[in-house]
């Protein structure tokens, strides 16, 4: 890969970090309910097709929202057959909800499970049930959303050095799922060219469990050039470069929480998001 130039010189930048995000509800964002009933195993069909596969629910308050928003209709979950799991290949939460008496299996027939919403002692609370009755159902869009915050290091690191400081300081090197994500990280990110959280081919995300097929190579790329190149860079118009792992670019992370470190809110700019820019220090 050909280094790009950088217009921003690191001497010129009297911040260590920038950091860029927008505010969204979580839950409307990674769930969706699907209203026309349907058997379990349609249910699953179409969440993958559609989206990632049906819902699971790993904590008592994600349970409560997922209740909140069923707007009053039981539903299916993507737990099933005994032993339990969950349809996402993966998730392997041990979080349950079950009603008094569940799971019992009834006439052996019960192995898909269900989430009642009623006014009654049993709202929320899950019951095994028959995969072949019809249901409405919750898919899911990925796991909890990351970024949260898009964290930018203004120091030149090694792929691995940028690795290490996201993993320690926020969640990871950032991951990208698809084009729009891609092109939000451009116009966000003010230093290029950075590293991203694709390495190695064949080419996996540092992020565990991320297994997005985007990709938004340049042209003659990945080329591997002298056998060495098996970090990658993008550049400022959004393009993917392999690189040698040891060379030295700008850092963008991606948290599931707010930076641990204190940020001093310079200015809020409204459109149909509010973005906060924020300069850490």
């Amino acid at each position: 890969m050909q280094q790009e130039s950088h217009h921003t010189s690191v001497t010129d930048i009297a911040f260590d970090l920038l950091c860029v995000f927008t505010e969204t509800s979580n839950i409307t964002a990674r769930y969706t309910l699907i209203e026309e009933p349907r058997n379990w195993t349609e249910a699953q069909q179409y969440c993958r097709e559609h989206h990632i596969d049906l819902v699971s629910i790993k904590s008592a308050s994600e349970n409560e929202d997922l209740v909140k928003k069923a707007q009053g209709k039981t539903f299916w979950i993507g737990l099933f057959n005994n032993p339990w799991k969950w349809s996402h290949q993966g998730d392997n939460y041990t979080f349950h909800n079950w009603n008094t008496g569940e799971p019992n299996n009834w006439r052996c027939n019960e192995k898909c499970v269900e989430i009642a919403v009623r006014d009654d002692p049993s709202r929320g609370k899950w019951n095994d049930q028959d995969c072949k009755l019809k249901r409405p159902f919750f898919c899911f869009d990925g796991k909890d959303p990351c970024p949260v915050c898009v964290l930018v290091q203004l120091k030149l690191k090694t792929w691995t050095e940028a690795q290490q400081y996201c993993r320690e300081h926020h969640t990871d090197l950032v991951s990208i799922k698809n084009a729009s994500e891609n092109e939000d990280l451009v116009k966000k990110a003010q230093v290029k060219p950075f590293w991203i959280g694709l390495f190695n081919n064949p080419w996996k995300w540092s992020r565990q469990g991320d297994n997005y097929t985007f990709q938004n190579w340049a042209d003659g790329e990945p080329n591997n050039e002298k056998g060495n190149e098996k970090c990658v860079v993008m550049n400022e118009i959004g393009k993917w470069y392999d690189s040698s792992c040891s060379s030295k670019a700008f850092v963008v992370c991606c948290s599931g929480k707010d930076p641990s470190l204190a940020c001093v809110p310079v200015v809020c700019v409204c459109a149909c998001a509010c973005v906060r820019v924020r300069v850490c220090v």
